[in-house]
């Protein structure tokens, strides 16, 4: 597998919940023909329509096939994320991470609209800047569970090759999403991955804060998931699987 854990959303409804809206509000969108009301670019949606609503609902629907091929898939195995943290601090890091995003963002790309000979770009819609930042969170929390040699060359007198780890699999699968709308893409991809970064070191106020109680968590059957959810962990860890096998159980 992308992530060395228990397959299934158990212990993760919040990630849940973001895969099912990445795959299924796309199609709603696409029916009711909504695609072009979910992109942004200062001009002329915000300067000239001034349609301020789409500096909030950038963030919420992808358009594009691949970008929700390979978005959920991101999601998904990085589930193990919620799991570390708990549902509640999930949320709560999710719900910053996107405040943050939709005010760099917007400022980032007026920004280089300043610059001379340079236009300011197009934003693709979709949370690909809080994939980034969950990506930061799982570069810290998750250990690496292999390591492998890829051979890139070899001669009679000597044996070029790179050493990648298990998180090399994820990595590729959300750097996709940096090549869809190019300049666009990129600039949500950098801002994302710094923004999990400043929150991390705690340079950008939030990472304690937690949504107040009244979204409900079962403390304590959370508490028991995650503990079934470790001793499979550390069965799965006692028993390594071929490469080919974990490729597999993937797309279970």
């Amino acid at each position: 597998m992308f992530v060395a854990t228990n397959p299934g959303f158990v212990g993760a409804p919040v990630t849940r919940a973001l895969v099912t809206i990445v795959v299924c509000l796309p199609v709603f969108v696409s029916l009711l023909e909504l695609q072009p009301y979910f992109g942004l670019q200062m001009v002329p949606f915000i300067t000239a329509y001034h349609q301020w609503w789409r500096l909030l609902t950038w963030q919420e629907v992808y358009v594009n096939q691949s970008e929700i091929i390979f978005a959920s898939l991101a999601l998904y195995n990085l589930r193990i994320v919620e799991r570390l943290l708990g549902s509640r601090q999930f949320l709560s890091y999710v719900l910053v991470v996107l405040m943050y995003t939709s005010i760099f963002v917007p400022l980032i790309s007026a920004f280089i609209g300043i610059l001379p000979f340079v236009s300011i770009p197009y934003i693709p819609s979709g949370p690909t800047a809080l994939i980034f930042s969950l990506l930061v969170q799982y570069r810290e929390l998750v250990p690496v569970a292999y390591k492998f040699k890829f051979l890139l060359s070899s001669t009679s007198d000597s044996v070029t090759e790179v050493t990648l780890t298990d998180k090399i699999f994820l990595s590729l699968c959300v750097l996709q999403l940096t090549w869809t709308k190019y300049w666009g893409s990129i600039i949500i991809a950098f801002t994302g991955w710094t923004v999990g970064v400043l929150l991390d070191l705690e340079i950008l106020p939030g990472k304690g804060w937690r949504v107040p109680l009244f979204f409900r968590f079962d403390s304590r059957r959370e508490a028991e998931r995650i503990e079934a959810v470790s001793e499979e962990e550390e069965t799965d860890t006692a028993f390594q699987r071929p490469l080919t096998r974990q490729i597999i159980d993937t797309f279970r």
